[in-house]
Parts: structure tokens; C-alpha cells; sequence
């Protein structure tokens, strides 16, 4: 998907943690380009979520990701082929990204981001 200037990416934030979550939505907000249009504290309420909602990206802690099952990621796919998931990792587990890489996610990002970098791997995904 390209975004013309005055095309918002859509996002979907999928946190476990309240505040980070909302930590996250306030940071993305900032940013002209993003628009935060729903936010859930786990994968199943996420699917139904990208069904309704029809989010370009998807933000999900990579925790949440790895202990929900790869038929839950599916259906989060299912609900919104066109939707890229891009996957917000705390720890670098290599063998956890990769295996959740393989999971038709498209990308990730360290949640030790700054605002910025975290912004323009959402834009990434959305490309």
C-alpha cells in the first residue's frame, strides 16, 4: 500500500499492557502521517478488531505474539489479507522474531525505539 501525503496509515495497537499501550498511542498520534484508529490487549479481540476496523498495520508485542497460537495470527491475517503486522520485540530472541517472522509478519521493531524509528517502520509496513 502506498500513502499519498494526504493518506493517514491506519493502526491497529495490540498491547497486553495498558500503559505502554497507551504510551504508544500517544506517541504515534503525534505524527501526521499515522492515525491510531482502535487498540487491544490481545489477539483474539485484534482479529475482530482488523475485521471491523480494516487497519493498514498492526502493531503486536512480540510476548503477546509468541504466547497466543500461529491459528490466532492466522486469523488476524484472515480478517484483513491486506493488513501488514509489524511485531514490537523487548528482548532480542532471535529464535521468538523468527519463528513469528515466518508467521506472515512483515516486519518488527524494538520497543526501545524512539517515537521516530517506531513511526517509520509503520510506514515501512505499510509500503
Amino acid at each position: 500500500m502506498s500513502t499519498s501525503p494526504s493518506r493517514r496509515i491506519r493502526v491497529l495497537v495490540v498491547e497486553p499492557h495498558p500503559v505502554v499501550r497507551r504510551g504508544l498511542v500517544a506517541l504515534l498520534n503525534r505524527h501526521s502521517d499515522i492515525e491510531v484508529i482502535g487498540e487491544s490487549f490481545d489477539c483474539a479481540d485484534a482479529a475482530r478488531l482488523t475485521r471491523d476496523l480494516l487497519p493498514d498495520v498492526i502493531t503486536i508485542d512480540a510476548g503477546l505474539a509468541a504466547r497466543e497460537t500461529a491459528a490466532t495470527l492466522g486469523a488476524i491475517r484472515a480478517s484483513n489479507a491486506d493488513a501488514h503486522i509489524l511485531l514490537m520485540c523487548t528482548l532480542a530472541r532471535e529464535t521468538t522474531v523468527e519463528t513469528l517472522l515466518g508467521s506472515d509478519i512483515a516486519a518488527y521493531c524494538w520497543k526501545d525505539a524512539d517515537d521516530g524509528e517506531i513511526a517509520a517502520a509503520i510506514r515501512r509496513s505499510a509500503d
